[in-house]
């Protein structure tokens, strides 16, 4: 038993190096292959030596370079310009890859499976509606060679409504089953994140009614102020009777001198 204990514990660290390795090894080839797909499909040119054409070109102008004009003329060719999306797709991958690389399960070959198997009906549904419709000006070929023998196999059938409604199911569908989204959980989300958006702008609204109020009782106060010190003052009920008394004293006074004057004069001449 005590041999056993220790070869076990063993054998466990050597499976969690492994998937760990695992783990992070494919992390980094999918974002690698992520990152060579964006330059490929980038300066992808007619002119560069690849699949469907000889070119122009003797030196491809590729980012990457021939394997990159090759790479990116097969995928044009046969999924249009929906192959501007398998980098995305790789790329939430890499993100999942990411956000799980502490897990320790192993490799899951059935759930592997299911993936690519959404990965294809995202790319059929994708390339059947863009050769359908015309989007943004495209032509009749933006969904590739695949995209358009699976319009009119399926225009042949079910007509455009029909064929619409099918195409969308298989997009929908293959995204679902690829990135693992609840499309109801999705809905509950982005209720709460518009119920939220609404009460942050509703507050918002609400502060700079309140500032705009405050501010504009300021102004009036400051204004109604600024009149009361450039209005005069009246006089009150004393000032006016002093202001009125004043004449009157002086010609009583005046009035007392002028008979004084008289009779100190009497009084000279009768001596």
């Amino acid at each position: 038993m005590g041999q056993n204990t220790p070869s076990k514990n063993n054998q466990q660290l050597f499976q969690a190096y492994v998937s760990q390795g695992a783990r992070e090894g494919g992390l980094i080839l999918t974002v690698a292959a992520c990152i060579f797909l964006v330059m490929a499909l980038v300066s992808h040119s007619p002119q560069d030596p690849g699949w469907a054409s000889t070119g122009v070109n003797t030196l491809p102008q590729n980012y990457g370079g021939r394997a990159g004009a090759w790479f990116a003329d097969i995928l044009l060719y046969f999924f249009g310009y929906v192959a501007y999306l398998f980098p995305i797709l790789i790329a939430y991958r890499a993100c999942v890859l990411f956000r799980h690389r502490k897990h320790s399960e192993g490799f899951h070959w059935p759930m592997f499976c299911i993936r690519v198997f959404g990965f294809v009906l995202t790319a059929m549904g994708a390339t059947g509606l863009l050769a359908i419709y015309s989007i943004a000006g495209m032509d009749n070929v933006s969904g590739g060679v695949i995209g358009v023998e699976l319009s009119n196999a399926l225009l042949k059938s079910f007509n455009l409504l029909g064929s619409t409604l099918l195409l969308v199911s298989m997009l929908l569908f293959g995204l679902t089953i690829f990135t693992g989204l609840s499309w109801l959980g999705l809905m509950d989300r982005t209720g709460v994140l518009t119920i939220r958006l609404y009460e942050f702008i509703r507050a918002l609204l609400v502060r700079l009614w309140d500032r705009y109020q405050d501010k504009r009782a300021y102004k009036k106060e400051q204004h109604s102020l600024a009149k009361a010190k450039q209005r005069p003052e009246k006089p009150t009920i004393n000032e006016r009777n002093s202001r009125v008394a004043e004449p009157s004293e002086t010609v009583g006074i005046s009035a007392i001198k002028s008979v004084v004057e008289k009779v100190v004069s009497v009084k000279d001449k009768l001596k």
